[in-house]
């Protein structure tokens, strides 16, 4: 009699924020090298015991502070720039992706313009609410 056993092929990602580790807002692969782990089965919450579906990467300003989150993906949809705000001050730009690779996280590359962007919508936000 033959069992057979097959092995879920876990995502990685990149899981920091720049907020504790600065490199985290690196686009260099070789900075966001200590970052890359496999992506765990949801443990509590709705989605408990399911496997992640991609790698998020979240570009948020909060009061005039800018940092960059890159975590695991358990629901949604591909989404490049998605802009949600909250109060005045507190704006973040979604990006989530599907691994090609399942060894090889999607959420390490930056747009060119992104960055600027994010600066440049902050700086006009505080001008004309203060």
């Amino acid at each position: 009699m033959m069992t057979q056993l097959s092995f879920a092929q876990s995502t990685s990602c990149y899981q920091c924020t720049s907020n504790e580790k600065p490199d985290c807002e690196s686009s260099d692969v070789a900075k966001l090298a200590p970052f890359k782990k496999n992506c765990p089965p949801l443990t509590d919450g709705q989605y408990k015991g399911k496997p992640s579906i991609g790698c998020r990467k979240i570009l948020q300003s909060i009061e005039g502070e800018n940092s960059v989150v890159r975590e695991c993906a358990y629901a949604g949809n591909k989404v490049d720039g998605l802009k949600k705000t909250g109060n005045w001050a507190v704006h973040l730009h979604y990006y989530q992706c599907e691994n090609t690779k399942p060894s090889e996280p999607c959420n390490g590359a930056s747009s060119i313009f992104v960055a600027p962007v994010l600066i440049f919508t902050s700086l006009i936000m505080t001008i004309f609410w203060q």
